[in-house]
């Protein structure tokens, strides 16, 4: 095991996205860009406007874009190869669009894939299956012997309250039923770019074949027993999301340092890793696994047969996971146009309000 944690955090140390990688201060650039922040070279005391050019491009391109895929009915359809196999691809244009647009908010998860695209290089939807219990409680009154032995039997079925009379003419019950059903339905969800690591030698914007991809993010000890995981309170150490993009992102200070909280709430870095790798492999052939760990401590780790995550980008470079963005190619021109918009709104202002000096030895 310490192995399998060694390579995983040599890969994580070269790949894309991580902390020697050049790809963050991008992003986190273009962000600062698209809402308007200071460029760092305001002078107190002149103009300190700045251009939106790369907000309205972005804007302006994502209705365009977001059309293809929301204008009808159907955001993507399966094509039969022949006739046999016509009613096969109906059913699966069916289910495909009935997952993404009735079961999950199927529009905001495209817009921000996106968003996140033109912005910032590449966008990342994860898709994986979600367990969740439905528990209610229902009172029933006049229950036959034969019906609560039924009631009994069912594995969703426990009897919280229980009081048996005679109604004159057998024993009846007056009982109250809590009924856990246990569901479970694809999730789609939009992740972060700065929480995706990419090997740095892949060379495709599909992660299909990628040997390395990460899903990195916070989360609590809470969360992590409530993904099923039994883990004592002080696994992991104490952790922030420093990366560039998140501070960026983090307007307003949203989060706060929760060090001090209770134990379950205390947050750690959650890494859900997908590695193609010989390690426990007799045939010396590398085998797709997915590994969970916090920390250096592995919490789950089986074979797997896909990588769950679709990317993608406006701008492919041939031979690169990471492409160019909008953001790219409009930053220049923002900051071109805010330099010409600070010297005229300057220039105005010093002819409307000049400032004149008096020679008192000429007066």
């Amino acid at each position: 095991m310490q192995d399998l944690i060694s390579i995983i955090e040599n890969l994580e140390s070269q790949a894309l996205g991580g902390e020697n990688s050049n790809l963050g201060a991008e992003r986190a650039g273009a962000l600062s860009l698209y809402l308007g922040e200071p460029l760092g070279n305001e002078v107190e005391g002149r103009s300190q406007v700045v251009s939106r050019d790369v907000h309205d491009v972005i804007e302006w391109i994502k209705p365009t874009v977001l059309k293809q895929f929301m204008s009808g009915d159907q955001v993507c359809s399966f094509t039969p190869r022949n006739f046999e196999d016509t009613e096969a691809a109906d059913q699966e244009t069916e289910y495909v669009n009935t997952v993404i647009l009735e079961r999950n908010p199927g529009f905001s998860i495209i817009y921000n894939w996106l968003h996140d695209g033109l912005l910032q290089k590449n966008g990342y939807v994860k898709v994986y299956w979600e367990e969740s219990e439905d528990v209610t409680e229902e009172p029933y009154r006049g229950v036959t012997d034969e019906e609560l032995l039924m009631l009994a039997q069912n594995p969703e079925v426990e009897i919280v309250e229980h009081e048996a009379y005679n109604d004159g003419i057998g024993t009846a019950h007056n009982i109250r039923l809590r009924i856990t059903k246990q569901l479970g339905k694809v999730k789609l969800v939009n992740l972060p770019p700065e929480e995706v690591l990419v090997d740095d030698n892949h060379r495709e914007v599909s992660l299909l074949n990628a040997n390395f991809v990460q899903h990195r993010r916070m989360v609590t000890i809470s969360e992590l027993r409530e993904m099923g995981y039994e883990v004592d309170d002080d696994i992991g150490d104490y952790e922030t999301d420093d990366s560039v993009e998140h501070a960026v992102r983090s307007l307003y200070q949203e989060e706060s340092n929760r060090e001090n909280f209770e134990p379950a709430m205390r947050r750690v870095m959650y890494r859900e890793t997908y590695i193609r790798t010989t390690e426990g492999s007799e045939e010396g052939i590398a085998q797709l696994r997915k590994v969970c760990l916090v920390g250096k401590e592995i919490l789950h780790d089986e074979p797997c047969e896909i990588i769950p995550i679709a990317c993608w980008t406006p701008h492919p470079m041939p031979h690169r996971h990471v492409g160019q963005s909008e953001a790219d190619v409009v930053a220049d021109l923002q900051v071109i146009k805010t330099s010409q918009l600070r010297n005229a709104i300057d220039a105005q202002a010093l002819s409307i309000h000049g400032r004149w000096g008096i020679d008192v030895n000429k007066v």
